[in-house]
């Protein structure tokens, strides 16, 4: 989507403040012989063959987290902070629509649209509004700078595991491409080798997630 091409500085900066694959068809990793999830956990799952339609919806889910820099949590401790910073910067990037321009080349967004965000993805919303790192809380807005930057982030998951009674465990892949990539964030990653501004590995998340309906919730997002 080109909402990828426009990553913002802000963002970046203050959600990192806060604490920063796949199927047959699009990834040739094998899966590792010990799981860090299987170890982190204990149980003994069972490993996800998705197909290629459900690597892309994760993909884009995780992404959803990745192009923010989305601080990680352990679960059941994602923060009220947590909640608004990603309900904000994720609108500001894919909804850019619900912003109004504010004071001091700010821009704003009401606290239903973020609540609505933190519902989505993550099945809960912010119990307190307030301020947070980046971010002012002001007669019932968030207010954020409105600046932009070049960076393009986003996630591909290695592995899936289903550890039972609608929990699932993900190993994602963080890359990051320069903004005149034009190439498939889904394709296998051997095949942007030649690309210019070529996507590059920075890091890898254990998350755990369950879902609504078809809908994955995120539980626990923890950067290795």
């Amino acid at each position: 989507m080109s909402s990828f091409t426009k990553f913002y500085t802000a963002a970046f900066i203050a959600v990192a403040m806060l604490g920063t694959a796949c199927s047959d068809t699009s990834n040739t990793n094998e899966k590792p012989k010990d799981s860090a999830i299987t170890e982190a956990y204990g149980d003994e799952p069972e490993f996800v063959t998705l197909s290629a339609d459900e690597q892309k919806k994760l993909n884009t889910f995780f992404s959803s987290f990745a192009e923010i820099n989305f601080d990680g949590f352990k679960r059941n401790e994602v923060s009220d902070a947590q909640l608004a910073s990603f309900g904000v910067y994720h609108n500001q990037i894919n909804n850019a629509k619900l912003f109004e321009k504010a004071a001091d080349n700010s821009i704003k967004i009401k606290k239903e649209y973020v609540e609505k965000s933190a519902e989505k993805y993550f099945n809960r919303v912010p119990k307190v509004h307030a301020s947070a790192p980046g971010i002012d809380f002001k007669d019932g807005y968030y207010n954020i700078p409105e600046s932009s930057g070049e960076a393009f982030l986003f996630a591909q998951v290695l592995e899936v595991q289903d550890f039972g009674k609608g929990e699932f465990a993900a190993t994602v892949q963080l890359f990051t491409a320069g903004s005149g990539w034009t190439g498939d964030r889904n394709a296998n990653p051997e095949s942007w080798a030649k690309d210019d501004d070529a996507p590059q590995l920075t890091q890898t998340v254990q998350a755990m997630y369950s879902k609504i309906g078809d809908r994955p919730v995120l539980l626990e997002y923890v950067k290795q």
